[in-house]
């Protein structure tokens, strides 16, 4: 399955880190690999060594706090797991936003626009 011919919008690099908080007493976080105005993809620990339900990435939804680099600002979206993939103690997901408030996918198409020049 080629995942890139199946996505409607182009993905742009981001490699940005994101902790968003701490469960437990252990720092968790994660890095977002790249981003586009439909999804993202993610780099965390893998599943092996983590409790389910730790950041909420192990079900089929989630709420995210997507980054926008160099702005130091986040949006939020609903996303699904479209996919995950294993690479050693790694864990690749894969994002698609189901839902933005308006105010936000203006932030992220701003954000893109900006940016298109750099990603492309």
């Amino acid at each position: 399955m080629d995942l890139a011919n199946q996505r409607r919008h182009n993905r742009h690099d981001v490699g940005s880190f994101v902790a968003p908080g701490i469960r437990s007493g252990t720092p968790e976080g994660f890095l977002a690999v790249n981003l586009s105005r439909g999804g993202m993809a993610l780099l965390r620990m893998a599943r092996s060594g983590r409790r389910r339900g730790d950041l909420d990435l192990d079900g089929q939804f989630a709420w995210v706090a997507v980054p926008l680099p160099q702005q130091g600002r986040h949006v939020v979206a609903l996303a699904e797991v479209m996919h995950r993939q294993t690479f050693g103690p790694l864990e690749s997901v894969g994002l698609k936003f189901r839902y933005l408030s308006p105010t936000d996918q203006a932030a992220l198409d701003t954000y893109l626009d900006a940016h298109r020049e750099v990603f492309d």
